[in-house]
């Protein structure tokens, strides 16, 4: 069963591999105080936090991208009116999440790197 989950979200699982291996390079790179938030204008970070704060995005994507396999394997057989498989379905949106938040992980980083 577990083979089959990593076989359908090889990529998702691919890019949580990836985001947890920029968390722990970041944690071990950065110093110990880093800007967390920014204002709007992205000119300059208005709070600053330790850098364990970071292991929020990769964790909340793991919890994400694991209900959306789980939620897959749930609708498993079922397909649309048109013979369309929902699992297959499921697989997409939770490799487009994953990657979403990558993204946004890449782009916090490289924020915190320029205001350090």
């Amino acid at each position: 069963m577990m083979e089959e989950v990593y076989r359908d979200n090889r990529l998702s699982f691919a890019m949580l591999a990836v985001m947890w291996a920029i968390f722990i390079v970041s944690v071990i790179v950065l110093p110990d105080r880093i800007p967390v938030h920014w204002g709007l204008d992205l000119s300059a970070p208005d709070r600053w936090g330790s850098k364990l704060e970071l292991i929020i995005m990769p964790f909340m994507t793991t919890i994400l991208s694991l209900a959306c396999m789980g939620f897959a394997r749930v609708v498993k057989g079922e397909t649309y009116g048109d013979g369309r498989s929902s699992e297959a379905l499921m697989n997409k949106v939770t490799a487009g999440i994953t990657a979403a938040m990558l993204l946004l992980q890449i782009g916090i980083m490289a924020l915190t790197a320029m205001s350090l």
